[in-house]
């Protein structure tokens, strides 16, 4: 089982490790709060900032906005039946795409 020591992935370029731990810390009561944990957390430097849960789904966030997208997509999550490999896009000001 999890415990709180245990950490994700994290998959970043070294200039964005200060950051990464600043929005991880912010981030992880939001998850737990659903009984989620993180289980990778990295920048794409396409796709921008993204969350891989421990139940598979990845969360692509955008570049910025990211902790507001995060709180959307978990005021929409308890409603919506999503599969273990979904990806959710949260980068949209109106809406998600999932697939």
């Amino acid at each position: 089982t999890k415990d709180n020591w245990d950490l994700p992935n994290f998959m970043i370029p070294k200039k964005y490790l200060n950051k990464i731990i600043y929005y991880y810390i912010k981030f992880i009561p939001i998850i737990r709060a659903v009984k989620l944990n993180i289980r990778e957390f990295g920048y794409d430097t396409f796709r921008a900032w993204y969350i891989l849960l421990d139940n598979g789904i990845k969360l692509w966030l955008g570049h910025t906005d990211i902790e507001t997208r995060l709180k959307r997509f978990f005021r929409l999550y308890p409603y919506k039946s999503l599969g273990s490999n979904s990806h959710i896009f949260l980068c949209y000001n109106n809406g998600i795409a999932i697939y």
